[in-house]
C-alpha cells in the first residue's frame, strides 16, 4: 500500500459510487508524493477528480482500509 511507503497515517474507503474517501495525515512533502500517485492511480483504475481539502487533524496511528 502507497500509504505505508511515504509513512502516510489515515484511512480510505470504497463508496459503492465508485467514489474513494482518503484521509491522510503526514509531513507536507509527504502528502504531496501520496497526493501525486493518487492523482495517477493503479493501472487497472480511472481517475476522474481528485478534491483536495484540509478537515482538522485526527492524529491517525497508521492506515486503515474501511469497510
Amino acid at each position: 500500500m502507497k500509504a505505508g511507503e511515504y509513512q502516510i497515517a489515515g484511512t480510505v474507503k470504497n463508496e459503492p459510487d465508485g467514489t474513494v474517501i482518503v484521509e491522510a495525515e503526514g509531513t507536507e512533502e509527504q502528502l504531496d508524493i501520496f497526493l501525486a500517485d493518487l492523482k495517477k492511480g493503479p493501472g487497472w483504475a480511472r481517475v476522474d477528480d481528485v478534491k483536495v481539502s484540509q478537515p482538522p487533524l485526527v492524529d491517525y496511528d497508521d492506515f486503515k482500509v474501511m469497510y
